[in-house]
């Protein structure tokens, strides 16, 4: 009995590991784009970035819950390291909403298929719902931006990030090594 929660005990430390170290990507990725790949100012300013690739990618491997949650601490860390600190709780929101809404539909309405339509359709639906919807009425609130004008914007723009996320994580679906990898953060002892 001692055994097994001690193993018990390294996958949470494993799979909690894990979680960190997609927070650390997706900061810095934030960070990147922030820094590198913003163009034009105000609701003209178009960012592209792939910051949520790790929130949808623990929503994926790990389900809605861990999803949501990883996208929330992103936000807030990625807040804290911020050059002006502030915190917007939409913004947060629709991160920890595109987390939890892409792990539901990849694990749940899709069955978890590493097929290419699956895997384009809940990051699409999480971005609409949480990148488009959420954070622009969080721009609203916040900022007074126009929110039809900010949503179409944000639409295209997440449409296209989206597309080229999806493409992303279907390749790591199609690379055994890094399936295999994958798969070892849910082993337990007794099952295959």
């Amino acid at each position: 009995m001692q055994k097994k929660s001690s193993k018990s005990l390294f996958i949470n430390v494993r799979s909690l590991t894990f979680c960190a170290m997609l927070v650390s990507l997706s900061v810095i990725l934030g960070w990147v784009g922030r820094t590198y790949f913003t163009f034009g100012g105000g609701i003209s300013a178009v960012r592209i970035t792939f910051e949520n690739l790790p929130v949808i990618a623990s929503g994926f491997i790990f389900g809605p819950v861990v999803g949501g949650i990883v996208g929330i601490i992103c936000d807030l860390v990625s807040c804290l390291v911020a050059p002006q600190p502030s915190i917007n709780p939409f913004i947060t929101l629709g991160t920890g909403l595109v987390g939890a809404i892409s792990g539901f539909l990849f694990r749940y309405a899709f069955k978890g298929k590493k097929k290419l339509l699956p895997i384009i359709s809940s990051v699409l639906i999480s971005h609409i719902a949480g990148s488009v919807l959420v954070k622009t009425f969080g721009f609203y609130v916040y900022y007074s931006y126009p929110f039809l004008a900010t949503a179409i914007l944000r639409l295209a723009i997440y449409m296209g990030i989206g597309s080229a996320e999806s493409f992303l994580l279907y390749s790591v679906f199609k690379n055994k090594t890094l399936v295999s990898l994958i798969d070892k953060l849910h082993e337990r002892k007794g099952r295959k």
